[in-house]
């Protein structure tokens, strides 16, 4: 019987949709799936320069586990540049104290404390928030 993964803790969300190389039609490429919890691990070691100890402890997983997380977006990342593939944020196996919303309008990104919920978008004051836990 496989083990139980754990869900990880993220504080941090990609504020895009996705990236695509310039001049190539992705569509003919295809494309892959950065999970939040990747680009969480990618912002805490190579952005914030986080040792694997600080990192692992702030998503709430062991050091093993994220070894094993930012090997798998370090691939991914690489992949995409090398094969020329665009790359798409996608909700993965996480848990947050805090609900995210992004605006299909302007594209702004809300943090809301749990169990809050927002109407209308703070930058725009549209009503097209969506969820970005759902796909």
């Amino acid at each position: 019987m496989p083990r139980h993964k754990a869900k990880k803790q993220i504080t941090n969300l990609p504020n895009f949709i996705g990236y695509k190389p310039e001049g190539i039609h992705y569509a003919k490429k295809g494309s892959i799936d950065l999970l939040f919890e990747e680009f969480h691990a990618i912002d805490l070691i190579d952005y914030r320069d986080m040792n694997f100890e600080q990192a692992a402890l702030a998503m709430n997983i062991s050091k093993t586990s994220f070894a094993r997380l930012i090997q798998s977006a370090r691939k991914k990342i690489a992949t995409a540049f090398i094969e020329c593939k665009s790359i798409q944020a996608a909700p993965g196996d996480t848990y947050s104290d805090y609900n995210w919303y992004r605006c299909e309008e302007c594209f702004y990104v809300a943090k809301i404390k749990k169990p809050n919920q927002i109407d209308e978008c703070p930058s725009c004051q549209c009503s097209k928030l969506k969820n970005m836990f759902e796909k």
